[in-house]
């Protein structure tokens, strides 16, 4: 229940995502008429529409929110996919299952090498790893929000 692909709906940056996955196949889009049609799809729908682009970002390494250009390599991208998951959490079924989720959770499935992929299995780890942790502490009384 915590992959990409799962159909949680949530918003980000006021646009209605239906699943994580379909951000990360959004971004390769330049058009955002396109990147918005395929926030409306979820996990593997997201996956299969990259058939409707002849852009390959792995060409130039820039990716696109909303039309603005951003090197996949970049704080800048890592700082969006961190404000993406943590607005994922508004989902409360989401956040259910980081709750109570009591082991670090590893994931063997994708790439290594950002150049390859929009978001590694190593940047899915972490992103995971740190709000399964920042909830658990939440509310087991840790931190004050």
């Amino acid at each position: 229940m915590l992959s990409n692909l799962y159909p949680y709906n949530f918003k980000f940056k006021g646009k209605k995502l239906a699943s994580i996955e379909n951000f990360f196949q959004g971004i390769k889009f330049k058009d955002k008429k396109i990147q918005n049609y395929i926030f409306t799809y979820y996990g593997t729908q997201a996956v299969h529409i990259k058939a409707a682009s002849n852009y390959n970002w792995k060409k130039t390494g820039i990716i696109y929110w909303q039309g603005k250009a951003i090197k996949r390599d970049s704080l800048e991208y890592d700082l969006l996919v961190d404000e993406l998951y943590i607005s994922a959490v508004q989902n409360p079924i989401y956040r259910a299952v980081l709750r109570n989720c009591d082991k670090p959770i590893i994931h063997s499935i994708g790439e290594n090498e950002k150049k390859d992929t929009t978001f590694t299995r190593y940047e899915f780890e972490f992103e995971l790893n740190c709000l399964k942790d920042f909830i658990q502490q939440k509310e087991n009384g840790g931190i004050n929000i």
